[in-house]
């Protein structure tokens, strides 16, 4: 009974089950080691179980395993349909202090931001797959492209600029507030006198 649970909320949630979602539903988590070694879940991650050959969710899935982080930069402006690119590795933001070692040992481009800017621009997103994650709003993600230490191609900023400067929803306002809050608005201020 409680396996049809478990298989049950996993097919509900695209495939994905996580060991405090079947906890909170009440099933014991020691369950979902039983139905991994017998060939109904794969252990995708530290408490992250998968019903096996589905597709899945790689931002929702490290979003559910590094909860504090934010997805940022290039990540964040793919998430926000700005980049055409589907990052290599995605990129998240963590807060000053935060041990980034596990993040980077999963593949995460982890960055850590200090208490005045980790919480500018945080916003729900809608992955690909559907599922809600954190990322910065537009206006941040091109802020933080646009940072010296981005690490970003140049390309991208130019294109995420590009598109939404001629988007009908751009608030060139809340733009010049982050990149004066992040201290990009020079670099800014350039790319705008090129494409406005």
């Amino acid at each position: 009974m409680q396996t049809e649970l478990i298989i049950e909320l996993a097919e509900h949630n695209g495939g994905v089950v996580t060991a405090s979602t079947a906890h909170a539903a009440g099933v014991d988590t020691s369950l979902l080691r039983y139905l991994c070694r017998t060939g109904r879940l794969e252990c995708v991650e530290r408490g992250v179980y998968a019903i096996p050959e589905s597709w899945l969710d790689e931002p929702y899935i490290a979003q559910t395993r590094f909860g504090r982080g934010v997805f940022s930069h290039n990540t964040a402006l793919w998430l926000h349909g700005l980049s055409d690119r589907t990052p290599d590795a995605y990129d998240m933001t963590f807060p000053r202090g935060y041990n980034t070692t596990s993040a980077r040992r999963a593949g995460i481009a982890a960055r850590t931001a200090g208490a005045r800017t980790y919480g500018l621009g945080i916003e729900c997103v809608a992955t690909p797959f559907g599922h809600e994650v954190l990322a910065y709003c537009v206006e941040r993600s091109i802020c933080d492209t646009l940072s010296a230490r981005s690490r970003t191609d140049v390309r991208t900023p130019v294109e995420a600029l590009r598109t939404y400067v001629s988007s009908s929803e751009r608030d060139i306002p809340k733009l010049s507030e982050y990149a004066r809050a992040l201290g990009v608005d020079g670099r800014l201020t350039s790319y705008l006198e090129v494409l406005l």
